[in-house]
């Protein structure tokens, strides 16, 4: 965390050990396992300003400008943008990664091994895609949303804009003009690829470079894929209508649908529709019982894909359902998706509802008032003034600090943060034996571990 003594100063505290003493320190950037972190921070004032790019057990570097790093999980792999008078360029594992200069970059991205780097240049009014030294381009913008990396890292894919037209950037071969950058996908596998295609106002969807029928529009959500990439299953409007499309065949129309979720074992496929006043949860293209609402977050399955969970409206109150059976009714049930920014950094907590990993066990967040409490199988504790973020360790002990808090409310309060939070409120250990939080009570913060066998 950042430390400040005086005005102006700022250290960077790692555990117990302060940092030299510089201007604004950012905070450090982890790679996913934790055993790395690099940070930026400046010195000097005006025009004698100086930004510094500083890695564990490393000499600080000084730049004009320095972007906020990229740690990989492979050893000594780290990325960063930095400016040098006029000239832009890439930083990796200390030295230039190739020999482009830009007057800007950004859209750094790691493949998950690190092995692979790529960015967006621009020069003047134009733009190119740099993957490990290649160029693409030029182009009026490149877009891709997290990473042109599939999640193997052997395919790219992104969006380019030239005369005016987005086309699809698959391997380095660009696909059919289109009006929009979004809906591009790969399956977990990396060897499906999926994206939208529009033509005279009417979408199409690709799927391995094979057209299928037209549609007023076509979207989804996380993914198209089923997790064993096999199976695809996307929304399509049709008018006042909508359908789930699951394996090229449409299922029911209703006014409303939500976005297709796969179970784990690619086997189901569920979602949220509305027909009038009535809403279902339609799993494998049968209607269950009617409610007056269900959140739209959409079911959430067991790790053992055996057991469905959704919320839903019971007069004026919400309550969970699982296996068809409605729990304790509370003002609503904790589902709202909260964002923040911090440090450039947005941080979401979309998770609500937790299965454990041997799928015996079902916690959530349900509020009364402004109080929340913590169900586990129906069983409260509680209740808090606000329940947070907790961390377990692989053997199921302790809980640690995760990033942030949401508290129960309005009110968002954030402790740390970095470039990747943690974003399950509710936390099981990995034998399923323990239940971990974060709660406020008063002014007071407290980490709670609960034992799921009593």
């Amino acid at each position: 965390y950042a430390w400040s003594e005086k005005k102006g100063a700022s250290r960077l505290v790692t555990g117990d050990v302060k940092g030299p003493e510089l201007g604004v320190v950012g905070l450090p950037w982890f790679s996913e396992d934790g055993k790395r972190f690099a940070y930026r921070a400046s010195q000097g004032e005006k025009q004698a300003k100086r930004e510094l790019l500083l890695v564990e057990g490393e000499d600080a570097r000084t730049f004009d400008e320095v972007g906020n790093p990229l740690v990989s999980n492979a050893p000594g792999r780290l990325a960063c943008a930095v400016k040098d008078g006029a000239r832009a360029f890439v930083l990796s594992d200390g030295k230039r990664a190739d020999s482009h200069d830009f007057d800007r970059v950004g859209s750094l991205s790691l493949s998950r091994s690190g092995s692979r780097l790529a960015y967006v240049g621009t020069r003047g009014k134009e733009q190119f895609a740099v993957i490990d030294g290649q160029i693409s381009g030029p182009f009026e913008e490149v877009y891709w949303q997290h990473t042109p990396f599939s999640r193997d890292g052997k395919r790219t894919a992104f969006s380019a804009k030239k005369d005016g037209k987005w086309s699809i950037v698959i391997d380095r071969v660009a696909g059919p003009r289109k009006e929009s950058p979004f809906f591009l996908s790969f399956s977990q596998d990396g060897r499906r690829v999926a994206y939208v295609g529009e033509e005279g106002g009417k979408d199409f969807l690709v799927l391995d470079g094979a057209r299928k029928p037209m549609y007023d529009s076509v979207f989804w959500g996380a993914g198209p894929f089923s997790p064993n990439g096999r199976r695809v299953a996307y929304v399509a409007k049709q008018g006042a209508k909508q359908v789930v499309v699951v394996d090229d065949k449409p299922g029911e129309e209703f006014d409303d649908v939500g976005v297709p979720v796969f179970s784990p074992d690619s086997s189901t496929v569920a979602y949220v529709a509305q027909l009038g006043k009535e809403m279902f949860v339609v799993v494998n293209g049968k209607r269950g019982t009617a409610y007056a609402g269900i959140w739209w977050g959409g079911p959430t399955f067991s790790p053992d894909s055996r057991r469905l969970a959704f919320i839903a409206k019971a007069g004026e109150k919400w309550q969970v359902v699982v296996d068809g059976r409605g729990g304790r009714a509370f003002d609503r049930v904790w589902a709202h998706q909260y964002f923040f920014q911090t440090f450039q950094v947005t941080v979401s907590f979309p998770h609500c509802l937790e299965f454990s990993p041997d799928s015996l066990h079902l916690a959530y967040v349900g509020v009364d008032g402004d109080r929340a409490n913590v169900m586990l199988d129906e069983r409260a504790s509680g209740p808090y003034d606000g329940v947070g973020g907790a961390l377990l360790s692989g053997s199921g002990y302790g809980a640690t600090i995760s990033g942030n808090f949401v508290m129960a409310g309005q009110a968002l309060f954030a402790v740390g943060g970095g470039e990747t939070v943690d974003r399950r409120v509710l936390v099981f250990s990995a034998d399923s034996s323990r239940l971990a939080f974060g709660t406020r009570e008063g002014r007071a913060l407290w980490w709670r571990v609960i034992d799921t066998k009593n």
